[in-house]
């Protein structure tokens, strides 16, 4: 399985894993996770680069962002499933 941050899928979309820049305890209160490809901190979501949203998460930890991102891709998610 693939555990890199990022993966094209057969239909040409780009998803990536993104972590909160800070941890949580850095934000104030109201305030959400500002999200970056090079995140650290969770929350991480499942990010399409094409459609330019959050199309999976929030996950407690990396890996299981990863396992989700590697399903959609094994899986054929196409566009039309996270419209």
């Amino acid at each position: 399985m693939n555990d890199k941050r990022s993966i094209e899928t057969n239909d040409g979309r780009f998803l990536v894993v993104d972590g909160a820049e800070y941890p949580a305890s850095d934000y104030d209160e109201g305030e959400g996770p500002v999200y970056a490809g090079d995140g650290q901190h969770a929350p991480f979501v499942v990010f399409d680069v094409n459609a330019q949203r959050n199309i999976a998460g929030p996950f407690d930890n990396i890996g299981e962002a990863v396992r989700v991102m590697n399903i959609i891709v094994l899986c054929g998610v196409g566009e039309r499933a996270v419209a």
